[in-house]
């Protein structure tokens, strides 16, 4: 069932990029269920079974695949760019970064943000998004860095965008209605 098929590459997949934006292990998972789920012997056996039977054989062959045509993805990207900022090998610094799309941010994204905000006064963000958009779960955005934006990143000055010009007049009305 070629449906089927694409439903189950795209759930592994999803789940490879969410792993590794997060900078996460199997082991690292199978702890947390273990911890969450104590009393739940049969979930966590269940859980084993999937990461190590059947995702860990596709996520290995996926790095092998990488590895030989001598390729990263782009979570790899994001991932090497912080540790590059991190360990002061990138030393530029910035008053102002823009970042458009926010509500599509990562983990391994939001690193990469506060690995260039290295100047004092930290540098300011200027982040432009619509949780209404959020459509990238699939390569680990995560909605919490956007709702709690302040939590994360420190003094916010909210600017809301009430208006759109987007559409024409006939079918404001309509959608407001």
């Amino acid at each position: 069932n070629k449906k089927m098929e694409d439903s189950i590459l795209q759930l592994i997949s999803t789940f490879i990029a969410l792993m590794k934006s997060n900078r996460s292990t199997p082991e690292g998972i199978l702890e947390v269920i273990k911890k969450d789920q104590p009393n739940r012997p049969d979930f966590i056996e269940r859980s084993r079974f999937m990461l190590y039977e059947i995702f860990m054989p596709m996520f290995n062959e996926y790095q092998k695949s990488l590895a030989e045509k001598k390729q990263i993805d782009y979570t790899d990207l994001i991932i090497k760019a912080t540790d590059v900022c991190e360990a002061g090998l990138y030393k530029k610094e910035y008053d102002m970064i823009l970042v458009d799309e926010f509500q599509d941010i990562s983990v391994d994204r939001f690193r990469l943000l506060q690995s260039l905000r290295r100047k004092i006064p930290l540098t300011k963000l200027y982040c432009v998004g619509d949780d209404w958009q959020s459509i990238f779960r699939f390569s680990g955005s995560d909605l919490t860095l956007f709702n709690s934006f302040e939590e994360y990143f420190g003094y916010t000055e909210k600017c809301k965008i009430e208006n759109t010009y987007r559409f024409g007049e006939p079918l404001i009305k309509l959608s407001s209605g």
